[in-house]
C-alpha cells in the first residue's frame, strides 16, 4: 500500500503536482527540486496557478500516479457543487480503464455509507464541504494515506465567515489530518493572503505557499471596457449587451448580482427568440445537462448564458466572445474568476464591466468635452432642419455615446 507517512513521500507528491501543472501550462519552471524542499515539512500547501493552467489535470495526474505506486485515497472537496460534478465526470472519463473506486455522494448519508472494498487499491472521493462530515470524515482525517484537495480555496475565506460557515469550519477540521492538505486557487488577494497566514497557523503547524502565478490569465482578454457606475454608464452597458447579442455569431456571458435578475433576463431573451441558458446557485446539475443537450442539438451551443457568480468558478464552457458584468463586484478575486470564463480555448474575447477593485477610473479629456458638445447641441441642431422626431434624435445620441465610449475608453493593457 502507498502511505504518505514519510517526508520524502510528501515531497514526491508535491513534485508530481508541480510536474502536472508544468505539462499543462505550456512553459517550464526550473526549480523542481527546490519546490519539493520548500514543502518538505508542511502539513498544508497552498498552490497558486493561473486560470486554465491545468490544476485539475494535475490532480488527475496525481491520482494516476497514486494508483501506479500501489494505491491511496484522494479526497477532492469543493465549495461549489458544480465543480464537484464536473470533476466527477472528468475522473470517470480519465480513469475508465483503471480499477479505481470513484465516489461522488449526493448527501452526508451517502458519504458516510462509503466503504472501501478489498479489490480497490485506490479511491477518489468527491464532495462539498457540507457533505464532508460525520464518522467517515473523521476516519479519513486520521488516515495517513489520504491527500485532501481543496479547490477554489479563496472562496473559503470569502464565504466561510458569512453565509456558509461550514467552509471555514471544515478547513480547521482538516488541520488535524494525518495526510497532506493542498489548497488550489488562481486568485488570492494580498489582504486575503495576510488573513490566511494569521488564521491558518492557528490550526496547521506549518503552511507553505507555492506561487506559479497569481491573478494571471493564461489567455488575456483583447479589451476590457469599464463603464462608470452612474445611471448613464449602466445604460451604456445595457446598450453594449444588446448590441453584442444582436450579432448572432458571438456567444455572450452575462453575470447578474441576483437570482431574480437572471430569471428576468432569461425570460425576456427567450421571448425575443434567442437561444439562452441561465444558471444560479444550486442548479449545477440541471445547467450541465441543459448545456450538454444544447451542444448535442447544435454544435455551436447556446448563444447567450446568463448566470450569477456561481458560474464564475472552474466550470468549462463553450468559447465565449463577450463577458458582461452588470454590477459592481466587491472582491477583485471574484471579478477575476468571472473574466476567466472567457478565452479558455485560446481565442480572443472582450469584457464589459462596471467598476471593480483595482479598476482604473476613466479620466475625461478635452476630446470628451468636444464630443459632449456634439452629442447635446450640434447633432440636435442638424436634426432639427431634417424634421426628425425627438425620439429618433435621442436614440441616435445614445448610440453615438456608446460607440464613443467603447472606442476611446477601452483598456487593452490586461497586465492588471
Amino acid at each position: 500500500m502507498y502511505f504518505c507517512t514519510s517526508i520524502g513521500k510528501i515531497a514526491d507528491i508535491v513534485g508530481r503536482i508541480h510536474k502536472g501543472i508544468e505539462i499543462f501550462r505550456g512553459y517550464k519552471i526550473q526549480d523542481v527540486d527546490c519546490l519539493a524542499e520548500i514543502a518538505t515539512m508542511a502539513d498544508f500547501l497552498l498552490l497558486l496557478a493561473p486560470i486554465a493552467a491545468g490544476k485539475t489535470s494535475a490532480i488527475l495526474e496525481m491520482g494516476r500516479q497514486m494508483y501506479e505506486r500501489g494505491g491511496g485515497v484522494l479526497v477532492y472537496i469543493s465549495p461549489l457543487r458544480s465543480l464537484a460534478t464536473e470533476f466527477y465526470a472528468r475522473c470517470r472519463d480519465t480513469f475508465h480503464d483503471l480499477p479505481m473506486a470513484i465516489h461522488a455522494p449526493k448527501n452526508t448519508l451517502e458519504f458516510n455509507k462509503i466503504s472501501k472494498k478489498a479489490s480497490w487499491c485506490s479511491e477518489i472521493i468527491i464532495a462539498t464541504f457540507e457533505i464532508f462530515t460525520g464518522p467517515k470524515a473523521q476516519n479519513l482525517i486520521h488516515r495517513s494515506d489520504v491527500i485532501f484537495i481543496l479547490d477554489e480555496f479563496h472562496l473559503i475565506y470569502y464565504w466561510g465567515f458569512g453565509f456558509r460557515p461550514k467552509l471555514i469550519e471544515g478547513l480547521f477540521e482538516l488541520s488535524s489530518a494525518q495526510g497532506l492538505v493542498i489548497g488550489l486557487t488562481a486568485t488570492f488577494d494580498q489582504l486575503l493572503h495576510e488573513e490566511w497566514q494569521q488564521t491558518a497557523l492557528l490550526g496547521f503547524e506549518k503552511v507553505d505557499l507555492l506561487n506559479y502565478g497569481n491573478h494571471h490569465f493564461r489567455f488575456s482578454p483583447d479589451r476590457i471596457t469599464v463603464f462608470p457606475a452612474i445611471p448613464a454608464g449602466r445604460k451604456m452597458l445595457e446598450a453594449a449587451i444588446w448590441w453584442k447579442i444582436s450579432q448572432k455569431h458571438q456567444r455572450c456571458l452575462i453575470f447578474c448580482r441576483f437570482r431574480e435578475e437572471v430569471f428576468r433576463r432569461v425570460k425576456l431573451l427567450r421571448k425575443m427568440g434567442f437561444e439562452v441558458l441561465g444558471m444560479v446557485g444550486g442548479q449545477a446539475n440541471e445547467f450541465g445537462e441543459a448545456l450538454a443537450l444544447a451542444v448535442n442539438q447544435n454544435s455551436a451551443g447556446p448563444q447567450i448564458l446568463v448566470a450569477t457568480t456561481a458560474l464564475g468558478h472552474g466550470v468549462n464552457l463553450p468559447a465565449i466572445q463577450n463577458i458582461f458584468i452588470t454590477y459592481e463586484v466587491e472582491a477583485y478575486d471574484i471579478w477575476f474568476q468571472m473574466v476567466g470564463r472567457g478565452g479558455r480555448d485560446g481565442r480572443g474575447f472582450s469584457v464589459y464591466s462596471l467598476p471593480y477593485p483595482n479598476s482604473a477610473v476613466a479620466r475625461f479629456k478635452f476630446r470628451d468635452k468636444l464630443y459632449r458638445i456634439w452629442f447635446t447641441h450640434v447633432s440636435g441642431y442638424l436634426c432639427k432642419w431634417r424634421r426628425l422626431p425627438s425620439r429618433a434624435v435621442h436614440a441616435c445620441r445614445e448610440k453615438l455615446k456608446v460607440w464613443y465610449f467603447l472606442r476611446c475608453h477601452t483598456k487593452t493593457d490586461t497586465s492588471l
